[in-house]
């Protein structure tokens, strides 16, 4: 684990990813959070818990949503259920490609006038957070 997922009440972020892209948004994640960005990610849902109504909560709570888009995240439900709750919520949403992929059509439809960064055109993770 790099840092704890935060848990409080002052504004963050919250960070929609496929789990297989975890080493891949871990830098991302550790400069961030050195910068001083509140972040949660879902390292933060305890054992027993409802992980639907935890990743609800958090996302609620949230002030903007790090949705981070790969060949993995567009394959999972997990992840389009969050982009779409959190375009619910009237969430502000970052899109981060990690690869060159296509959305869902759906989902591309509710993305397209949202901002988006192309990750995967950076030569390193330095250069996308300056």
């Amino acid at each position: 684990m790099c840092f704890e997922p935060y848990e409080g009440k002052e504004a963050y972020i919250f960070v929609s990813y496929g789990h297989k892209d975890y080493q891949k948004i871990l830098p991302i994640l550790k400069l961030l959070h050195n910068k001083g960005y509140r972040i949660w990610y879902d390292k933060g849902i305890e054992w027993g818990s409802e992980w639907p109504d935890t990743i609800a909560k958090h996302l609620s709570d949230s002030t903007i949503c790090m949705a981070f888009h790969s060949v993995t995240s567009v394959q999972s439900l997990n992840c389009r259920q969050e982009i779409y709750y959190a375009i619910k919520q009237k969430k502000s949403i970052l899109s981060v490609y990690l690869d060159d992929v296509n959305l869902c059509e759906g989902l591309d439809m509710q993305l397209s006038p949202i901002q988006s960064v192309a990750l995967f055109k950076y030569k390193d993770y330095t250069d996308f957070i300056s």
